[in-house]
């Protein structure tokens, strides 16, 4: 009989450590078994054979006829409860596929690769940032302008990866970039080229798994889950437009793809690049500390395209005569696009039609019964619905306060935006790109390829469009309202603004001349002025001297607490004892709060909040390990909303 750690994927264990179990044979070290917890079977992976113990051990129930898992994964997973102060039962169902233990084959390998492509030739700058980044294996943060040719970079340096037998992860932040991004490597490589992403069913993703495994050097290419995948000799990992909120997971375990990327990088002596033309500041600010890290590609590839940026202030409503939402500049230029054959990007970070429906006879607001926010109005659906919980409701006819029928639709969603087109643009294809559509369709890669081919005259979308599409006859770009982030009370706000901005001012003039006409109630926001004039270093130097003096990240790590409770009084009272505690026991930290949490009623309760800051990570880690029941947390949050 042998004896085996085993570290178990089941969420309800709450238990830092792997548990011993016998088997009556030879196990290797990743072997992926099945073991009884809590009288219910569970998928796991041996950890290391041990001695046999004094007390008593389950049997395992049986081996699965499954590859074991790479030594450097096992490692990363037991660094990520570590760190994240999560239970290895939670951080372990990383590394196995939902339904591991069902009989499937792999998939086969059927790329479909572009061969229509032109042999491109990388230009002086582009081989000079291949040249540094493969003349070691290390991080390397890379600041390239939208369309200085960041993925050419990546590809080249993932020929060289094959070529040396090394496999590559390529990170995209939204599963609706995951086809372009293919599309792109398709070009230049004909097989071995693997997708993972949460919309594919269990039986894809674990069919998946199993031909990643089976494969020889494969390239795979998904969202942050894709760090997971049974790859053996990692050679490259690129998170491309590392900034991304999305690299943040915010379910249990919640952690930060470049972090654990980071981490992977050290267990596999592998190349990391973290590309970005609005780096994080925290990421830019680790970068500066070691030298020969940070690479820029400040020109575009085609530098002979111009764009042409103009502010339009929302507060002189002259220029809004025919309506309320695109001002009169903005609709002469996308006229004349239109009619020059050109495609125009409406960029509006907010989806349904309004963003509030209100009586004007007594002030009365539709909102969630759950968390009271302001229900978003969807006339589509014929139904107003809460973001954030889901909650739907039918539209009311009157008010069910004072029963007048003097109801008004406040804000704009991007439906309203589309209906706006609709009306002045008549004639024009119109097409909306926002998660409403995207979380529902099956044929996103049919979409994406015909806004590539010009199909629609007007695409209209949230920050999803900001986020690395390439389209060849974009001739504008609208920004409808600028300010949606700029103003949320969060220490991360401006970061956000600029990079959004930049971001959406990087689509334009990457084929041809552009221009990009931005609606503010703002024109002077240091935000704003900066990402227009392009000025990253001002923009960085500055933000990083306000967020010193406030003692906000990178100069300072963040934990943030969450106490909820069917009772407001009960939620305040319970943050307002634990904050206490904290200031008498814990030395090194500073304690903010309480106060009520961002979305302060939910769909179970009230919800209060702590914020602890420290120069010491180490500090917030032991109270996250040690939290009282009831008490959720999150280590290095994003935000604090």
């Amino acid at each position: 009989m042998n004896f085996y750690e085993v570290a178990v994927a089941d969420r309800g264990l709450k238990s830092h450590q792997t548990l011993t179990y016998s088997f009556d044979g030879e196990l290797e070290v990743g072997s992926v078994v099945q073991a009884s917890v809590r009288n219910r079977v569970r998928n796991g992976i041996v950890t290391e054979q041990v001695l046999k113990p004094k007390y008593k051990t389950k049997d395992i129930s049986r081996a699965l006829p499954l590859k074991p898992v790479a030594p450097h994964l096992i490692k990363l997973i037991l660094w990520i409860a570590d760190y994240y102060a999560v239970d290895l039962g939670t951080a372990v169902g990383l590394l196995i596929p939902n339904g591991a233990e069902k009989k499937r084959r792999a998939s086969k390998d059927k790329p479909k690769p572009n061969t229509t492509k032109q042999p491109f030739k990388l230009n002086k700058v582009q081989q000079k940032v291949t040249k540094s980044i493969l003349s070691e294996p290390q991080s390397y943060l890379l600041r390239g302008v939208t369309g200085s040719g960041k993925t050419r970079v990546y590809i080249e340096i993932m020929q060289a990866m094959r070529k040396q037998n090394l496999s590559s992860i390529i990170l995209v932040p939204e599963i609706g970039l995951t086809s372009q991004m293919v599309d792109e490597v398709l070009q230049y490589f004909n097989s071995g080229v693997f997708v993972v992403h949460s919309n594919q069913t269990e039986a894809e993703r674990h069919k998946q798994w199993l031909s990643i495994q089976e494969a020889k050097n494969p390239i795979v290419i998904g969202p942050r889950s894709a760090l997971f995948s049974p790859i053996n000799n990692l050679g490259l990992i690129v998170v491309d437009e590392e900034h991304e909120t999305s690299y943040k997971q915010d379910v249990s375990p919640k952690y930060h793809a470049v972090r654990v990327a980071s981490k992977l990088r050290q267990l596999t002596n592998s190349i990391l690049i973290l590309g970005s033309a609005t780096p994080s500041i925290d990421d830019y600010y680790l970068a500066e500390k070691h030298d020969g890290t940070i690479l820029e590609m400040l020109e575009t590839v085609h530098n002979e395209h111009k764009t042409k940026v103009k502010l339009v202030d929302i507060t002189k409503r002259d220029q809004f005569g025919r309506d309320k939402w695109l001002s009169e500049p903005l609709i002469a230029a996308m006229k004349q696009t239109i009619n020059a054959g050109k495609q125009v990007i409406l960029f509006h970070n907010r989806r349904g039609n309004s963003t509030s429906v209100i009586c004007q006879n007594c002030a009365w607001v539709a909102t969630c019964p759950n968390c009271e926010l302001p229900l978003t109005h969807h006339a589509d659906w014929g139904k107003l619905v809460c973001h954030i919980c889901n909650y739907h409701d039918g539209i009311p006819v009157d008010c069910p306060d004072c029963k007048s029928a003097d109801l008004v639709y406040k804000g704009a969603g991007t439906k309203e935006i589309v209906t706006s087109a609709q009306r002045q643009f008549p004639e024009a294809t119109i097409e909306r790109f926002d998660s409403d559509i995207t979380s529902k369709d099956a044929k996103l890669e049919q979409r994406y390829e015909s806004l590539v081919n010009g199909d629609a005259n007007i695409i209209i979308g949230t920050q999803m469009i900001a986020k690395g599409l390439d389209l060849p006859k974009l001739g504008l770009v609208g920004v409808v309202l600028a300010d949606t982030s700029l103003y949320l009370p969060d220490y991360s706000s401006n970061e956000r603004t600029y990079q959004l901005i930049t971001q959406v001012i990087g689509r334009s003039g990457r084929h041809q001349n552009g221009e990009v006409i931005i609606q503010t109630y703002n024109p002077s926001s240091p935000a704003i002025q900066y990402s227009i004039n392009k000025n990253w270093g001002d923009f960085y130097q500055n933000e990083l001297k306000d967020r010193e003096v406030a003692r906000f990240p990178p100069h300072f790590f963040l934990l943030k607490l969450t106490y909820e409770d069917k009772q407001d009084s009960d939620a305040r009272q319970h943050s307002l004892d634990f904050a206490r505690m904290l200031r008498k026991n814990i030395s090194g930290v500073e304690v903010l709060g309480p106060s009520p949490a961002f979305h302060h009623k939910t769909r179970s309760g009230w919800r209060w909040q702590l914020v602890v800051k420290s120069q010491n990570r180490n500090k917030l880690t032991h109270i996250a390990k040690n939290i009282p029941v009831k008490w959720q947390f999150e280590l290095d949050p994003i935000n604090l909303l």
